[in-house]
């Protein structure tokens, strides 16, 4: 399935929906982005790690010394997943993930993994928009860590929560303003 086509499967979301609750917004990220802000600082770093790591198990395995080349190889394999295994993982989380915005939360679907954020406790919103027109909403404190990458983890290891690269991001801004707006009316 292209990025670009777009499923109205929103049986997923039935289980998650409380009484009285409606969809407001559904999407899907419209695009893959290989790299972030974050790359520019990881890229160097991968080829480092993955140089040297290479470089160690060549030495170990030319001196013939097995017991060491056994302990290179979860490095080595380390340093191939920062080099290229890293995209091609984002690639695959950005084609299997959906987004629903319902009356009372926003739902986030990776294959068959859902999160979910509550109305009731939403953080701050920060919107980023893209230089092609496409938006992503980000929740929560911006931190370089959290804002960069498709896991969104800040350096502490917390998830964040991100609608990333989405064609109708103004439609679902203002579904994330209705919720806000509802929660205040109720207090």
């Amino acid at each position: 399935m292209d990025f670009m086509d777009y499923r109205n499967d929103t049986g997923w979301v039935r289980p998650y929906l409380g009484p009285g609750e409606s969809i407001l917004w559904q999407g899907r990220p419209q695009r893959f982005t290989p790299f972030t802000l974050y790359d520019a600082y990881l890229i160097p770093f991968s080829l480092l790690w993955c140089g040297f790591a290479v470089f160690w198990e060549g030495l170990v395995i030319k001196n013939g010394v097995s017991l060491f080349s056994l302990f290179g190889i979860p490095f080595v394999l380390m340093g191939l997943y920062f080099v290229f295994g890293r995209f091609i993982y984002r690639w695959y989380l950005l084609k299997h993930t959906t987004y629903v915005i319902t009356t009372q939360k926003i739902l986030r679907r990776r294959n068959k993994k859902v999160e979910m954020l509550q109305g009731y406790s939403m953080p701050p919103v920060q919107v980023k928009e893209h230089r092609d027109g496409l938006k992503s909403i980000l929740f929560g404190q911006s931190s370089f860590f959290q804002t960069s990458g498709v896991n969104r983890r800040s350096s502490f290891g917390e998830p964040g929560f991100a609608l990333e690269l989405l064609s109708d991001g103004e439609r679902a801004l203002r579904a994330i303003n209705s919720i806000r707006s509802s929660y205040i009316q109720q207090q």
